[in-house]
């Protein structure tokens, strides 16, 4: 006779399966829900609920109208059902904008036009195309952007103010954003053009910090790290600036934040071992000043580092 798990315990399980909360991982997640719902009439409801937490659309134009979702989101947040976490593809103009100077200045306002001022939990935006962001509206705890078009500045100066978790790839930092309560900063293949004091210095309370760079880029950061930092991780984007380097990071030493409890260094298979060992052996020497934990490993491909999953695993 087969054993019945409670059914508080199945939905435990489901829960425990269902790929994590990140961006790579959330198409999965969506997909994986839909397939629960069909299995047993017990498992949907907690499907369903997955499913009405989590959007995915495209926002084309920088008009909500274009968007197939749309009537979906504002029936959800009329009926009073929690949607926390939104993922939106950004295109920057719409199809009937011929004039691509027009387009050029046209405002991508990411967030939907529904009544009051929506909250989510956390909000992932891809941009394409072309466009200038303009965060207005909107109340986001975490925020990922991820901008996959020509280069462009990233207007940060009116990103919403409760924001603890601000994840930038791809994008242009040309001001000092305004986000006071940032706990946790993920910056990769980025373009800062103002200083890493500057940038770091705009969040008095981060605790955990991730770069994805040029040493050029990660040693700048280094030196500017906030005292209240507990977790840190870096992955070298570029080896060449390494090695032209060198000689400095033989005799380099480096300070890192006393309240440090752990770091973590990634860098290509394909650096010159010499210049490796010497930024392995710096860094190792500064996490046992401050008694951090220090993981070091290699990858085939640093441009492909994501650390949204090692963002989740330090619980900040």
């Amino acid at each position: 006779m087969p054993v019945t798990l409670p059914i508080e315990l199945q939905h435990r399980i489901l829960e425990t399966a269902l790929p994590p909360l990140v961006h790579c991982d959330l198409d999965e997640r969506v997909q994986l829900c839909k397939t629960f719902s069909l299995v047993h009439r017990t498992w949907t409801p907690i499907a369903q609920r997955e499913l009405h937490e989590h959007f995915s659309t495209i926002l084309l134009g920088g008009a909500w109208r274009f968007s197939g979702e749309y009537g979906r989101l504002v029936a959800a947040q009329v009926g009073g059902l929690p949607v926390k976490r939104l993922k939106l593809k950004v295109i920057g103009y719409a199809e009937d904008v011929q004039d691509t100077d027009l387009a050029d200045k046209q405002p991508l306002h990411p967030f939907p036009p529904v009544e009051g001022a929506p909250t989510f939990e956390e909000l992932w935006v891809e941009l394409e195309g072309r466009g200038t962001p303009v965060w207005r509206g909107g109340n986001v705890q975490r925020l990922h952007i991820y901008d996959l078009g020509p280069e462009r500045p990233t207007y940060l100066d009116s990103l919403p103010s409760n924001l603890t978790y601000l994840a930038l790839s791809g994008v242009t930092i040309d001001a000092v954003p305004s986000t006071p309560h940032i706990r946790v900063f993920l910056y990769a293949r980025t373009l800062c053009l103002i200083p890493a004091a500057e940038l770091l210095g705009a969040f008095p309370d981060l605790q955990a910090f991730a770069c994805v760079g040029t040493w050029l880029q990660v040693k700048s950061f280094l030196k500017a790290l906030p005292s209240t930092l507990h977790d840190l991780a870096i992955a070298l984007f570029s080896i060449e600036d390494v090695a032209h380097d060198a000689p400095a990071i033989y005799k380099a030493n480096v300070a890192l934040p006393p309240a440090l409890e752990s770091c973590i260094f990634v860098e290509s298979v394909s650096a010159n071992r010499k210049e490796k060992r010497a930024v392995e052996r710096m860094m190792t020497k500064a996490c046992e000043a401050v008694g951090a934990a220090f993981g070091y490993s290699w990858v085939e491909e640093v441009g492909d580092v994501d650390f949204e999953d090692w963002a989740l695993s330090v619980g900040v």
